[in-house]
């Protein structure tokens, strides 16, 4: 990828790229100087100047089919819109090229929210970037199809930049910042009502809508893993724990948090808090209290400093809610919720060097010094310091059974140090992110974890494994008050666990990968490099780069099967189980009736390409016939289906019964042939007089029959089997 990027930076210094090279710092000048002339003019320019990349619908039935109105120009890139890995380019809609608009291009391998986009896409969600639409591009910089996303440009600034491009007044500031909660509280709402949390907020990702600097729209939150591109500053402690790929979608108190997180950013004009390294930041919150760490002394004297506050509470029952936040801005007061704070030990316990007073600042260490903090489990001493020190005897009490319960498991033996340390840490701290060897993730945050781990060519081992031990349910136990809710994370979580003990096609680490990620493309070697999210997208993508893969081998690998498994809602048990049989024969018949079900169920017709490609690989369906005159026959018809496309017409000439009962039959008929010659020949010995001339000359005439049947059966086998 560096290559192709250095190759492309290495065109565009080239002479015969002049032009090109001119017409992009042409329009980065006219991007920072839109009131000076038209969109239209410029977007105008931009079409008769560039080779645009046009944008691929990526749920239609026929890859190839484009949305004709939306290019997007790869040498013309927008860095201002960029968000997290995600990079932003022009765009441009041929039916409306008055609209400023840019397209944002989702790193490969990185699964997106793929429910969420779909939602969003083409509805405006009031204080929201609006989602234009979205599909693939053979996008030159990564060599692949990748996803591109279509925004409408916000006609101002972000509010990072313009905090930082000039000085502004105390009194300034403090009414953008109102302006920001107003903005939030109604862009929030508007989420909400869609099921959906932003979980992307920052000082780079909220805009200007306008260029006078009166509203504000939140960027967008589709590109990657929810919180994946967010600063620790801007995640709630347990989310920030977490590993960025694992944070989960969380809910609207999370945005709320990052919302006075941003704020707090902005009015101290810092950008960043560099007062801490980043490994450093939740232990410094986990001890001091988040806005304590992310409030300025300055700020924390202005009238501001009550809403950040509220809304920077690490307890989720404390944070103030959008109704607070509201009520607060038309000038009501909000009445302070009691709440227990945490218990501090009369006396601490000493881990690693270190004196500890908390249960909360405890846990948190010892994820991070795993050995050591096993053996303080072990000796006993976090039990009575918990009970003695901490007065706490039920936490005490837990502590206590879980080690039992834990040490008693004779068949997890070799997992039995991790799994107890992280059920410890559960019990300490049950809203912290699960802590299994060396990954931490939230609850809700698994599966993009996996995804994330797998996409990066890591071990996701470890991943399956904790939710072997029943890590996940453990956690779930302890932490919802919703029995309900519950009740259907532990079913999920179970299935999980079903598909993880099968192990042939279709289940596996990868049925889980695109039953918990449905905005992971299909992994297949065969198409990845298509960007596959929809079933309906599969057969025609095979049918497409039949000519150009290797069709010796199947169009049907582990990853295809889980995929579309996870895809179509059929019982597809019994073509998965064929696929992974031992016998080559029922694997090829297999392989072809899971691909007649596919075409059936999405009507997909006229697959020249991939029936061409799945016919040559009938042989060992074919010989499965005894009579080879069958097999010829069942031959020469495959060229004329292939030419149809038709798959389930090249399923009805191979598994026809009749030809089967036919087979049958004639492979019958020698078998009692043969039969019928050898009780002839046991008749004539037992019947006759072993001396007799007659016997002799019987069971002479008998034998040299018996030879002649015999040769013609062998011979007959022999030709049946070529």
């Amino acid at each position: 990828m560096a290559d192709t990027e250095n190759k492309l930076d290495s065109d565009l210094e080239s002479g015969s790229n002049l032009k090109e090279n001119k017409l992009t710092e042409a329009s980065s000048a006219r991007t920072s100087e839109q009131n000076s002339q038209t969109s239209a003019e410029i977007n105008a320019d931009i079409i008769t100047s560039q080779k645009p990349i046009p944008l691929i619908k990526i749920d239609a039935k026929t890859p190839s089919s484009a949305i004709e109105r939306y290019e997007v120009y790869p040498r013309l890139p927008l860095p201002e819109y960029d968000s997290g890995i995600a990079k932003a380019f022009t765009a441009i809609d041929k039916m409306q090229p008055d609209l400023l608009l840019f397209c944002l291009i989702c790193y490969p391998n990185i699964p997106i929210r793929l429910d969420e986009l779909r939602k969003l896409s083409g509805r405006s969600v009031g204080h929201n970037i609006l989602v234009e639409n979205y599909g693939n591009l053979d996008w030159p910089l990564h060599e692949q199809q990748c996803l591109g996303i279509i925004f409408q440009r916000p006609t101002g600034q972000s509010i990072d930049k313009y905090f930082k491009s000039e000085e502004f007044s105390d009194q300034e500031k403090l009414e953008k910042a109102k302006l920001i909660l107003l903005s939030s509280i109604s862009a929030l709402r508007n989420l909400n009502k869609l099921g959906i949390t932003h979980r992307s907020i920052r000082p780079s990702n909220v805009f200007f809508s306008d260029s006078n600097g009166e509203d504000i729209i939140f960027g967008e939150c589709v590109t990657t893993p929810p919180g994946f591109s967010q600063s620790l500053e801007l995640e709630t402690i347990e989310r920030g724990i977490a590993d960025e790929g694992s944070r989960g979608n969380g809910d609207v108190s999370d945005d709320i948090y990052a919302v006075a997180a941003t704020i707090s950013i902005l009015l101290q004009n810092t950008g960043s808090f560099p007062t801490f390294a980043s490994e450093q930041i939740s232990f410094n919150k986990i001890i001091k209290g988040s806005f304590n760490v992310l409030v300025g002394e300055r700020l924390k004297s202005q009238k501001i400093s009550k809403v950040l506050e509220g809304m920077l509470q690490d307890k989720i029952e404390e944070r103030w809610n959008l109704n607070d936040i509201e009520l607060w801005l038309g000038g009501e007061t909000i009445a302070p919720r009691v709440y227990e704070k945490e218990t501090r030990a009369s006396q601490g316990l000493t881990f690693d060097g270190i004196e500890y007073f908390t249960k909360s600042t405890l846990a948190y260490s010892m994820s991070q010094n795993r050995s050591k903090a096993v053996e303080i489990i072990k000796s006993g001493a976090l039990t009575k310091w918990s009970e003695k020190s901490l007065k706490d005897k039920v936490l005490a009490s837990k502590i206590s059974q879980v080690t039992d319960d834990t040490t008693v498991q004779k068949d997890r033996a070799k997992y039995a140090d991790e799994l107890l340390l992280s059920k410890i840490l559960i019990v300490m701290c049950p809203t912290y992110p699960i802590s299994y060897k060396n990954i931490l993730y939230t609850s809700d945050g698994f599966g993009s974890g996996l995804a994330i781990e797998l996409l990066r060519g890591g071990d996701a081992k470890t991943y399956t494994e904790s939710v072997s031990l029943g890590l996940l349910n453990f956690s779930f136990q302890l932490n919802s008050n919703d029995k309900i809710k519950n009740e259907d994370r532990i079913e999920i979580t179970n299935q999980i666990n079903r598909y993880l003990q099968k192990a042939g096609p279709g289940f596996g680490v990868e049925r889980c990968l695109y039953e918990l990620n449905p905005g992971c493309p299909c992994q297949s070697p065969i198409i990845i490099k298509e960007n596959i999210f929809f079933s309906s997208m599969l057969l025609p993508t095979l049918d497409k780069i039949a000519g150009t893969t290797n069709t010796q081998k199947s169009p049907i690998d582990r990853h295809i099967a889980a995929f579309i498994a996870s895809k179509i809602n059929d019982d597809l048990e019994q073509y998965l189980s064929e696929i992974g049989d031992f016998d080559k024969s029922i694997q090829t018949l297999g392989m072809l009736k899971l691909l007649v079900h596919i075409q059936k169920h999405l009507s997909s017709t006229h697959l020249l390409g991939l029936a061409k490609w799945v016919g040559g690989l009938m042989a060992p369906a074919i010989r499965i016939y005894n009579s080879r005159k069958l097999r010829k026959d069942i031959e020469s018809g495959i060229p004329q289906i292939i030419r149809n496309g038709n798959l389930g017409e090249l399923l009805k000439l191979i598994d026809d019964p009749s030809h089967k009962e036919e087979d049958q039959l004639g492979y019958q008929t020698a078998m009692n042939e043969f039969k019928e010659a050898e009780e002839t020949i046991l008749k004539t010995e037992t019947n006759s007089d072993p001396e007799s001339e007659v016997a002799v000359k019987t069971s002479r005439q008998a034998a040299s029959v018996l030879s002649i049947l015999i040769m013609i059966f062998i011979s007959s086998l022999i030709l049946l089997a070529n």
